[in-house]
């Protein structure tokens, strides 16, 4: 037999490890589709306190005869009328069901997913106001300060400070939940009353004052899996949509202000 020369032995080897690789991300990222059959009804809860108080219920119950689901939009009174009626695909109940079902993801994995959603440019401009009393510092002044901000600092450190700074705001109190409710298993049961962006981190079970870091969820996945069911004019989906670059632009110009303002005062004769 006609030996293979070993550049085209390579070639082939690469080829064939690329497609070993590629097969088995595929086999990594793909999950198997949960099975929604014996779900009775899902239901997420959003209100809302502070400078206004909002109240939304959010029901999806199976369609009969459809694998899809029926979503039931109400203002969360008893008896109230809905407010609105749509029909939700089963591909979207399944990845909420599924992204709700698995493993928790942890702080870090989390953060780093909500960073390869920024861009750099987003969060670090800074639009032009006026403060009393004045600023020492210039609006081209913070813009520069805080592009090299952002550049030092990395979009992922960022976002974990912004997280790990707690409850920011005395005039903002959100709440959410989510129940999935089975036949004949328990009932799965989240909730969030995070300030910061996307309501991060859930946890698992019912409201409690101080959950446990064990009983946090960080995962990205179930925040866009719940996106996929809400309607996009509702204030729940609003308040998980966001405007990231707004949530993380008011730390990162308080920052940069603190700072210029202090070098400028120390330069200041005595």
């Amino acid at each position: 037999m006609k030996p293979i020369p070993s550049r085209r032995l390579s070639g082939a080897c690469a080829i064939l490890a690329l497609a070993v690789s590629s097969c088995a991300d595929r086999t990594l990222d793909s999950s198997p589709r949960p099975d929604l059959s014996d779900i009775t009804s899902i239901r997420l809860d959003y209100q809302y306190s502070g400078w206004s108080h909002e109240r939304e219920q959010f029901i999806l119950i199976p369609v009969a005869n459809s694998p899809d689901f029926r979503l039931t939009v109400t203002d969360g009174g008893i008896g109230s009328d809905p407010l609105a009626v749509e029909r939700v695909p089963a591909d979207a109940v399944a990845r909420l069901v599924g992204a709700a079902s698995d493993g928790p993801w942890s702080r870090q994995k989390g953060v780093r997913a909500v960073a390869a959603t920024i861009r750099r440019r987003s969060i670090s401009a800074i639009a032009p106001g006026t403060r009393i009393p004045p600023s020492p510092c210039t609006t081209d002044e913070l813009k520069q300060r805080a592009r090299d901000y952002v550049r030092r600092e990395g979009v992922a450190r960022l976002i974990d400070k912004h997280y790990g700074q707690g409850n920011s705001w005395t005039d903002d109190y959100p709440h959410a939940q989510l129940q999935i409710l089975y036949r004949s298993r328990a009932p799965l049961r989240m909730h969030s009353d995070s300030q910061k962006y996307l309501m991060l981190p859930w946890c698992r079970g019912i409201s409690v004052n101080s959950p446990a870091p064990a009983d946090q969820d960080w995962s990205l996945a179930l925040i866009q899996a719940m996106q996929g069911v809400l309607p996009k004019d509702s204030s729940f989906y609003q308040r998980l949509a966001g405007d990231k670059a707004w949530h993380l632009k008011h730390g990162i110009e308080h920052d940069v202000r603190q700072e210029c303002e202090a070098e400028k005062h120390r330069g200041e004769p005595q």
